[in-house]
């Protein structure tokens, strides 16, 4: 079975790449930090976020 790639991206330097679905270090590889890394939203995802609210007025 292969791997599937996710897309990340680093909070603290807005750093993208990609890993492997079982990726579980969360080092940026640019920055290094620790705790930053997190899994880059969708399009959907973001407006599916009750948080955002209408960005748009109807």
């Amino acid at each position: 079975m292969i791997d599937a790639k996710l897309r990340f991206v680093c909070e603290a330097c807005n750093y993208k790449f990609q890993r492997q679905k079982t990726w579980r270090e969360r080092i940026c590889p640019f920055c290094g930090k620790h705790g930053t890394v997190h899994e880059e939203r969708s399009v959907a995802d973001l407006l599916d976020d009750p948080e955002l609210g209408t960005c748009v007025p109807l």
